[in-house]
Formats: structure tokens, sequence, C-alpha cells
């Protein structure tokens, strides 16, 4: 197959435009790499996994940003054949690093860019389709190149998305452009065509994120184009977004490296974490400023909060698991105020853990599960919200606290490392501290003066687990103590620069 750069494949109103330069009356021409796969090639690393390498990054941030932006629209709510390519008008002051910089500022560590989503639109200058930003209104650009240069200049790993359901190849749904459809033979190759460009041309590239097409997409497929991806980039992750195929009743498909929970639509990540993990999320913009993951306008305000963005970082941590919040430049080429601000009030609570912060409808992170003496609504335990008596801040603005002989505060986590940050006050006493039945070590909760937040007591090296942590209140004290109170205000787990987060009480 040969494309003839610079010419346009799409219709309007029934009327097909074709544009060929020549030269001396002769077509220029791109020849096409072959069709056949590439040949394998040898793992750079064998001591960890694509997928455990792309969630040990555990923050990324999402940018929907293409075609669909500048039409305006959703890319499933148009018909590309009736969208010219010149539609796509990036400006030239658009701003690739003033994205990466605001995800940066949040602590992120990857970025998800969409290469190509349902609409079919390539955002580099594919040789295997006439629908690229080779044919827009910015012909000498490429985007996937300038974001993949900023990502990497402010530290993030870039991580590319590819959608395998294409409104504009044949063969790339139904007749009716619907989710369910078996892709031809041709559009398989085409995809693992244009997938092979995107991890061979850019660099490194962390994962390679598919948006599969539920119900039709079968696990040998899926498994094709696992094979397919670790020959042609052996260090990138795959990355399918297999949701809605459990959703609707059938099981998740096995071939993955990182299975993708889209919050919208999942709801709860699972329980399990003998496999790598993605949830990813919506940061909304108000007024319908776009749809969800995508932003029509900028805006200078968000509805999603930083403490919204915190809990599903933390219940995603939680199962050893990676979280994305999503970010999406606008027409204007920029990230709107409102998304911009976000990112830095993210970063600012993850770089100080200490920051008070309500969270009003805080859920116990799957994996890392708190029960108080055998029930949450124990008497024996008070939990509190808000600012202690005289000045400071607990962590994540909770604490829960007990002097009953015997009280217990039991946590259920997986991964390897576990800090339990208490509370020390003159009045504060000596908790027992057990992991996984082994022999409990006294931990002395007293101080000549009330301290928040403070690392009594880690551990690391545990292993995956599940484990389980007891904090027990013994009703002894230090002579200096005025009672035998216990209080704790959380627990990090997985210690590392950016580590899971676990309040200890959802307090109404």
């Amino acid at each position: 197959m040969t494309i003839i750069r610079r010419s346009l494949g799409w219709c309007a109103g029934g009327l097909a435009l074709a544009l060929a330069a020549t030269l001396g009356g002769t077509s220029i021409t791109t020849a096409a790499p072959p069709e056949a796969d590439p040949p394998a090639m040898e793992p750079t690393s064998a001591t960890s996994t694509p997928g455990e390498n792309y969630v040990a990054l555990q923050f990324g941030v999402f940018m929907h940003y293409g075609l669909a932006t500048y039409v305006k629209k959703r890319p499933w709510d148009y018909d590309p054949h009736e969208v010219s390519p010149l539609t796509f008008a990036p400006p030239a002051e658009m701003d690739t690093d003033q994205w990466m910089q605001a995800a940066a500022s949040s602590g992120a560590k990857y970025v998800i860019f969409t290469a190509k989503h349902h609409d079919g639109f390539a955002l580099w200058p594919s040789d295997y389709t006439d629908y690229d930003v080779a044919s827009s209104s910015a012909p000498d650009r490429d985007i996937v190149q300038e974001v993949v240069d900023s990502a990497r200049e402010f530290g993030l790993k870039p991580v590319l998305y590819y959608s395998w359901l294409d409104f504009y190849k044949d063969g790339g749904s139904d007749d009716e452009g619907n989710y369910h459809f078996v892709a031809s033979p041709e559009y398989v190759q085409f995809a693992k065509n244009q997938i092979t460009e995107l991890l061979t041309e850019y660099g490194d590239i962390a994962g390679l994120w598919l948006d599969t097409a539920p119900g039709k997409f079968d696990s040998g497929r899926l498994q094709e184009i696992k094979d397919h991806i670790a020959a042609v980039s052996p260090t990138t992750a795959f990355v399918p977004n297999t949701h809605l195929t459990e959703k609707r009743g059938g099981t998740r498909l096995a071939p993955a490296d990182v299975l993708v929970h889209e919050a919208e639509l999942e709801g709860d990540l699972p329980c399990d974490a003998t496999r790598p993990h993605e949830q990813s999320f919506l940061a909304v913009q108000p007024n319908s400023a776009g749809w969800g993951w995508w932003s029509f306008a900028s805006r200078d305000t968000t509805v999603t909060t930083a403490q919204d963005v915190m809990v599903e970082l933390m219940r995603a941590n939680s199962i050893g698991g990676a979280a994305a919040v999503n970010a999406s430049p606008g027409p204007d080429g920029k990230l709107g105020l409102g998304n911009v601000n976000l990112l830095a009030e993210v970063g600012a609570l993850r770089t100080s853990p200490t920051a008070y912060v309500t969270i009003d409808d805080m859920v116990p992170p799957c994996g890392g599960t708190l029960t108080y003496s055998g029930q949450q609504t124990d008497s024996d335990w008070i939990h509190t919200r808000g600012t202690p008596t005289g000045g400071g801040k607990w962590f994540f603005g909770t604490r829960t606290h007990s002097n009953t002989v015997g009280a217990t505060a039991t946590l259920t986590f997986s991964g390897p490392d576990i800090t339990v940050l208490f509370e020390a006050n003159p009045g504060h006493g000596i908790a027992e501290i057990s992991v996984d039945g082994g022999p409990p070590v006294a931990v002395n909760t007293y101080s000549a003066t009330r301290r928040q937040s403070q690392p009594l007591f880690e551990r690391h090296n545990l292993g995956p687990g599940p484990h389980t942590l007891t904090v027990e209140v013994t009703g002894r004290k230090d002579d200096a103590s005025a009672n035998t109170f216990v209080s704790l205000e959380g627990f990090r787990i997985n210690a590392s620069a950016n580590p899971t987060i676990v309040p200890v009480a959802n307090v109404e």
C-alpha cells in the first residue's frame, strides 16, 4: 500500500477532494513500510515486567486532544468522512510545555496522550492513512512528537493512546458505526502498522493504551496485539481498556500487562493485587465545557477537587495500581486555568501530607480497609474530623482515638511497606502493633507537646501481601503522660516518593 502524502480522502456532502503534490507531472509519493510484522527485538531489561514498571509510576495525567477538539463534538458523534482534516487547526501558540509543566506540578510521573481516537485522525504523519496531521491545517507539525518531547522535558513518561475503533478506516467499525464489530484482517494489519510507527519512531514509550471494542474483541485478538507490541517495543506495557466487556456480563480479557478500569463506568477497582491495574477518571469542567474527557473551551474552574483526585489515587495505589486524572487542552492549544490549578493543588497535597483536607465521603480504599475492635462503629474509638484544639492539622483532617484497654484498630493492605501515623500528645500512652500475627511492638505515643502526623511505626520489605496490621490500646503510659490515649491519624502504604494514603475514618 502506498499513500500519497498531503492527500485528502474525505467526503463532505458527497464531495470528495484529493490533492497531490506534483513535480514535472509526476506525483510525489512516500512508500509505506512493509505490511509484514517486524522482526522481534530482545528485551532491554529482565528485572521487571512492562506492566510492573507502568504501575510503579503510580500517578498520571490523561490528555484528550485531537480533531474532536476543533469539531467540538465527541469523536463518536460525527462522521469523520464529513469532516475535513483541515478542521484540525492547532494555533501556532499551542504550548505542549505548558501542558506538561502543569502535569508535572501534580507529582504525576506519566502522561497518556490520544495519538488517534475513534474518528481515526492521526496526530502524527502516518504512512498508512490520509487522515492525519500531515493533511491538516498544520501539515508540517507532528503533535505526537511535540507531546513526547515536552513530556520528557518535564520528567514524565509518555504513554500513547490508540483507538482500535476507527470510524474513518474501512474495516475499523461495522456498517452502523458502533462499537461492536469484528475487525477485518486488513484493518488488523493497518492498526499494527500504525502501532509500530508509534512505538518505533518516538523513543521509549511506557505504555500503549488501547481503547478496545468490547463484546467482539476476543482474547485471541488481544493476545495478537500484545505479542505485536512486545515484538516491536519490549519495554512498552500493553494497556487495553477492556472495561465494558466485563461490565456487560463477560469476563475481563486476560492478555494485558495492565488492566484498565474506567472509573466513570467501572465504579470500583477490584480487591486484587495480583495483576497491575490502572484507574482512569475524569476531572470534569463546569458548564459542559466539552464532554468529560474532552475540552472544547478553556475554563477557570473544575468541578473535580484535589481531594477527589487524592481519593481516587489512594484507592488505586492501595492495590498496587496506578491512577490517571483527565486534564485536556482546549482549542487554544493550552490547558485551562481550572485544570492547571487543580493539578497544582494535587501536587501540594501530595508533597505536604499533613495538609488539612476534609473528605466527607471517604470510603476506606480497597486493600486498605480498617476495622475497629471488630466493628468500625465500636464506641471504644472516637472518630474526629476538623482542626485539633490548640491548632495544628491532622493527617487528611481525621483521627480516631481510644483509651479503652484492649481496643484494636486493624488494617488490611497489600504492598511491601507500611507506615503508621499517630498524634503524639501529653495525654497519650503506649500502643502495641503487630503485623501478620507477629510479636507486638510497643510504641510510645507520648510527647510533651502536641504533634500531629508522627510516623512512629514503619515496616518494609514485607512482600506483596495481603497483610494485616493491628494497633492495640494497652492502658500503659509514659510516667510523664497524663493519660493512656492512642490517637491514629492514618497510614502510608508502599512507602515511596508517592505513597498510598489511608485516612483513619469516614466521619459523618
